[in-house]
């Protein structure tokens, strides 16, 4: 399919959709750091004006809208300010391109926090509002630690079809089974998986108790990893910018022309690479 990327960050969406076939045509992304990185790995202009700024015509004619909407609205981490919150409303501007364009599918992603937002009814007027432009709708939470990358990261996923075409199968996915392997940046040698390391002090030196994958990664690099040095003392740091490409399932160096603090948050705001795939080999073709 022909594809619109919108909010695309660093291209997380393209590069699952493209491994699964389709073609991304037309991308906006209004943050300046992020468009350079895109830019860098892509080779290609990237819209970077507000979508509120760009006319409907102005978007080439396309098979898929793919969108990220903003989620810091609607995450459990910050105000859950929802449609009050003027980030929260770019999800209208999405529904005006699909409208203008008779978008046939849309793949929508956002936390898990929307379908608990306001009692609900924020993820109710979602719904409400793609019935009313004409698509029926399906929608699975997904964890990316099902997908083949250690971290725990819960997003609900939705695909709009319009209505006179056939509903694709698209869910229940459930996707390769968890993954206990770590993402070794060759700095150090990790002991067990990463993250989510519970430490605590005893005469003999430290104890850790080991929880699995890593929890969602954060726009800040606040997971820590395990290892022992050469002397035998066991330490715990920061994971690298590299591991939070590799979390995510990026190509290593993905970010580099980033700055440090931006890699992080452009890490912990992408999607997970593998999981976009998976559900792009079930969307038409």
């Amino acid at each position: 399919m022909r594809v619109v990327e919108l909010f695309a960050g660093v291209g997380g969406f393209r590069l699952g959709l493209e491994r699964a076939g389709h073609e991304v045509i037309w991308a906006n992304e209004w943050n300046p750091q992020a468009a350079d990185v895109y830019d860098h790995n892509f080779g290609g202009q990237i819209d970077r004006r507000n979508l509120r700024d760009i006319g409907a015509g102005e978007v080439p004619a396309h098979d898929l809208i793919c969108a990220g909407f903003p989620c810091q609205p609607f995450s459990f981490a910050g105000k859950r300010g929802g449609f009050a919150d003027l980030r929260g409303t770019l999800f209208f501007e999405i529904l005006r391109l699909a409208r203008h364009h008779r978008t046939p599918y849309l793949l929508l992603e956002n936390v898990r926090g929307l379908l608990s937002h306001d009692s609900g009814w924020t993820f109710w007027a979602i719904l409400h509002r793609l019935d009313a432009a004409g698509y029926d709708c399906q929608w699975q939470v997904l964890d990316s630690s099902h997908f083949g990358v250690p971290q725990r990261r819960e997003r609900i996923f939705i695909v709009a079809h319009r209505r006179d075409l056939p509903r694709p199968a698209v869910f229940p996915l459930d996707g390769e089974g968890g993954t206990t392997a770590h993402p070794d940046s060759g700095v150090e040698r990790p002991l067990y998986v990463i993250g989510n390391a519970d430490m605590t002090w005893q005469s003999k030196g430290p104890r850790f108790r080991f929880m699995g994958p890593a929890y969602t990664l954060t726009t800040k690099p606040d997971q820590g990893i395990a290892y022992r040095d050469e002397a035998g003392d066991w330490h715990v740091r920061h994971l690298t910018e590299l591991e939070y490409e590799r979390l995510q399932g990026f190509p290593d160096g993905w970010t580099v022309t980033a700055a440090k603090t931006q890699r992080y948050k452009q890490m912990g705001n992408a999607v997970s690479v593998p999981v976009i795939e998976a559900i792009g080999r079930r969307l038409p073709r």
